[in-house]
């Protein structure tokens, strides 16, 4: 998923159509457009707890952004997270990955535009777009899976096809995710431990996908002086549950950061994080 540079209204005939992916959570932002299956606009204005040191936007909120709108996108067509809950079906979130030309910065007013992008066996794709004044500032896509709320295990994409409301059809190889390949796993530097804390915790009761952009973020291996990010992918590999204690490993080569969490049952997750220079950090 390459940055082409396209502003916001260049991309306003687009349609696609197809289901989406989402983790639990609240929503919050101000809506602009009514719902549709093919699409769906939010705006959110960056306040000054969804900012970091340097003024823009921690990884973490522009990750909980997107989720928002997507819940806000299936509620207002009718298959909010206590619908498909109540009809035992949850969606889990197995990759995010996001190409970033800039940060969002405090006091930006955002548009955010989400879209699904189909299926792949029994994989979900859902993409997303954040601009600050018709220009693109950020590109992501993720990939979910629908799952039993209680056992987490694997439903058929066509048991939430069967609502109606998406068309089923197949997402495009080359907006698919592929997996982060292994990067020495185990035999990568230690870096420190992480403990799964209470408030961690989402409604499908473990690490809610967002806060691994946190450890990824608390563990940068380099560190965050003087760069900024140019593309940030996470998967999900194994759910972290409350009161595990994940270990992280990592390292940085030639700008680009690895770090994998593990916990006793085996590889957590594994973020990659390709980091470009930045002049100062006001």
């Amino acid at each position: 998923m390459e940055m082409d540079g396209e502003s916001m209204e260049e991309q306003k005939d687009r349609k696609t159509s197809a289901p989406a992916g989402l983790d639990a959570e609240g929503a919050g932002s101000e809506k602009t457009s009514k719902a549709i299956p093919e699409e769906y606009r939010e705006t959110h204005v960056v306040d000054i707890f969804d900012a970091g040191p340097t003024g823009e936007v921690k990884l973490s909120v522009l990750f909980r952004i997107c989720q928002n709108v997507c819940f806000n996108h299936l509620e207002k067509l009718g298959l909010g997270y206590l619908r498909l809950r109540r009809d035992g079906m949850v969606f889990l979130i197995i990759s995010n990955k996001a190409e970033i030309s800039r940060m969002p910065r405090y006091g930006e007013k955002l548009e955010i535009l989400t879209y699904p992008r189909g299926s792949a066996g029994v994989t979900f794709y859902r993409g997303f777009e954040v601009f600050s004044s018709g220009e693109r500032l950020v590109k992501m896509m993720q990939s979910s899976a629908l799952v039993s709320p209680e056992d987490h295990k694997l439903l058929r994409p066509k048991d939430f096809y069967a609502y109606g409301v998406f068309q089923e059809v197949k997402t495009p190889r080359e907006e698919k995710i592929s997996r982060i390949s292994p990067q020495g796993g185990e035999t990568m530097p230690l870096l420190g431990e992480r403990m799964i804390r209470y408030s961690d915790l989402d409604c499908n009761h473990h690490m809610n996908n967002t806060i691994y952009a946190d450890v990824l973020e608390d563990f940068l291996p380099g560190g965050h002086e003087g760069r900024s990010y140019a593309s940030v992918q996470v998967d999900y590999v194994s759910e972290a549950l409350f009161g595990e204690t994940i270990t992280l490993r990592g390292e940085e080569k030639d700008g680009v950061c690895i770090l994998q969490g593990f916990h006793d049952r085996g590889l957590s997750f594994s973020a990659r994080a390709e980091m470009k220079k930045i002049d100062g950090n006001g």
